[in-house]
């Protein structure tokens, strides 16, 4: 069976040059973007750093997937993915302080989305048709962080 890290490292490099380009940058802070694409790309950053460090080991890696996983703000449609597979690959990894400011950080975006989409009793979310992905994604993650 052929090792296919080099080229996943090779593939994840690209990923991150890409994220941090200027003129990618620009799309996430446009005014008209607000609230949908949850600010700076910290949830992929994360996540691809996460996955540089378990292919290389190298602690760069792990120190900048640790910084983007604490600065994430939100964790909405397809960012909670990724903030759910850096989480997964980094715990081991965090102090119980990171891991706390981590929860903090989910249970305060479950709370606020809650109040936001589900207002009132939480549990009323039980009866209702359907349920906004921002709620739900913000639950999740705050189940996730408080494992």
């Amino acid at each position: 069976m052929k090792d296919h890290r080099s080229i996943y490292v090779k593939e994840i490099g690209a990923l991150v040059r890409f994220l941090h380009q200027r003129s990618f940058h620009d799309l996430w802070t446009q005014p008209d973007r607000a609230g949908e694409w949850c600010g700076r790309p910290a949830p992929e950053l994360a996540f691809l750093f996460a996955a540089l460090h378990r292919f290389t080991r190298r602690a760069e890696c792990l120190t900048l997937a640790r910084q983007y996983l604490l600065e994430i703000e939100r964790s909405a449609h397809f960012s909670a993915l990724f903030t759910f597979e850096a989480y997964t690959l980094l715990k081991e990894k965090l102090s119980a302080a990171e891991r706390a400011k981590f929860a903090r950080r989910r249970i305060a975006d479950a709370r606020e989305a809650l109040s936001r989409y589900a207002p009132g009793d939480p549990r009323a979310l039980y009866t209702q048709p359907t349920l906004h992905n921002h709620t739900l994604c913000a639950c999740v993650m705050a189940d996730l962080a408080r494992r």
